[in-house]
């Protein structure tokens, strides 16, 4: 019997790599991606359609990524989210309250290390030390 695919809002402004991203996790029917470019279009789609997990690029053009997950957390409290950048994230860095819990992954990434990323996101599991998703 196949499993029910995973629904994955992906948000990224580099619209090449969500394209790609989107097209690799999809080919095998074990997820749905749906691809936004912006914060204010993702939030639309959230709006409009139900996800199992949301990823975002820390750096969005158009709203902070703490604001977003801000509204995110408020709207859909049981959505699991994670971030996936570009940007080097130092542990002392100060990510604000709202996502200083949330499991990030830094670009650039293999298929392996996104899934096993996602699973990480959809069980909410603490990220341990064995769990380096960084180039």
């Amino acid at each position: 019997m196949k499993t029910k695919p995973i629904r994955l809002l992906l948000l990224d402004d580099n619209r090449e790599f969500t394209q790609l991203l989107g097209l690799l996790l999809g080919k095998d029917g074990e997820f749905i991606v749906t691809e936004a470019n912006n914060a204010r279009e993702a939030l639309r789609l959230l709006e409009d359609h139900s996800f199992d997990l949301m990823i975002a690029e820390i750096l969005t053009l158009d709203m902070p990524l703490e604001a977003l997950l801000g509204i995110v957390s408020e709207r859909y409290p049981d959505l699991p989210f994670g971030i996936l950048t570009r940007m080097a994230v130092p542990p002392q860095w100060k990510l604000g309250e709202v996502i200083k819990d949330t499991p990030v992954a830094t670009k650039p990434v293999t298929m392996e290390t996104v899934r096993k990323f996602i699973t990480l996101v959809l069980t909410k599991t603490p990220r341990g030390p064995e769990d380096d998703f960084s180039p």
